[in-house]
């Protein structure tokens, strides 16, 4: 695999990083023209994701969908590993700096994780974090957080949302730390572990009051838990 910054320049020196240009520059018949010219093996789901989000811009709904319904063709072949092409598609769109682009992109796996088949779904969520990492590191916090939270509603992991809670307070960003860290006690399956640093870092950021609803619903799911204990211990 090509290290980043390769990768990186391969892209922005390509037709699709001339298309994600013009779109960017709010071109959007330039843009059309250059994403006709990405050839379909060169980063595969992209150009669909890209014809979609110009057709948008250009007003045309129906060519829109169909270019949607191009990217989306592929979901239920789990031979194709379709359930990575947001992270494809979404982590190209970043290092070629249109963010928008790439949420979008993310949002369409979302809206169709119910197709990813049971066993994929942990590796799906996996590559939302990914790309929730590489947003922190561009300094698109709220996005970071959007991504985190969807790949809790593809495969919830209590442990994750922790770890991206941590990751908000260290960029900064409290109110998607106290997103993630709420989410993360609503997940399932929970594990006292996970609970109890989540809570205490819900009880440090704004006390009993953030934490008093997402206890009470634990306490409905988890009657033999003695949280108040849990709590206690750390």
């Amino acid at each position: 695999m090509a290290r980043p910054q390769l990768r990186f320049r391969r892209l922005c020196g390509s037709d699709a990083g001339r298309c994600v240009a013009a779109l960017v520059a709010g071109d959007a018949t330039t843009a059309l023209r250059q994403a006709e010219r990405i050839p379909p093996s060169a980063l595969p789901g992209l150009t669909s994701v890209l014809q979609a989000q110009i057709h948008g811009r250009l007003g045309d709904p129906a060519a829109q969908q169909e270019a949607l319904d191009r990217y989306t063709s592929g979901y239920n072949d789990r031979f194709l590993s379709s359930y990575l092409l947001p992270w494809a598609s979404a982590s190209s769109l970043i290092l070629l700096g249109d963010v928008e682009t790439a949420m979008g992109t993310l949002r369409v796996g979302w809206r169709n994780r119910d197709a990813n088949q049971m066993y994929d779904r942990p590796a799906a969520a996996q590559s939302y974090l990914y790309v929730g990492n590489m947003l922190w590191e561009a300094g698109q916090n709220r996005h970071a957080t959007d991504a985190y939270l969807m790949s809790s509603d593809i495969h919830p992991d209590p442990a994750a949302l922790s770890a991206g809670g941590r990751l908000a307070l260290e960029h900064g960003d409290t109110d998607g730390a106290v997103q993630l860290f709420v989410a993360g006690l609503r997940a399932d399956p929970p594990t006292p572990a996970a609970v109890a640093e989540i809570a205490t870092a819900l009880l440090r950021l704004g006390g009993k009051e953030l934490l008093s609803e997402p206890m009470r619903e634990l306490a409905r799911r988890h009657p033999d838990w003695n949280l108040e204990e849990l709590l206690e211990a750390r």
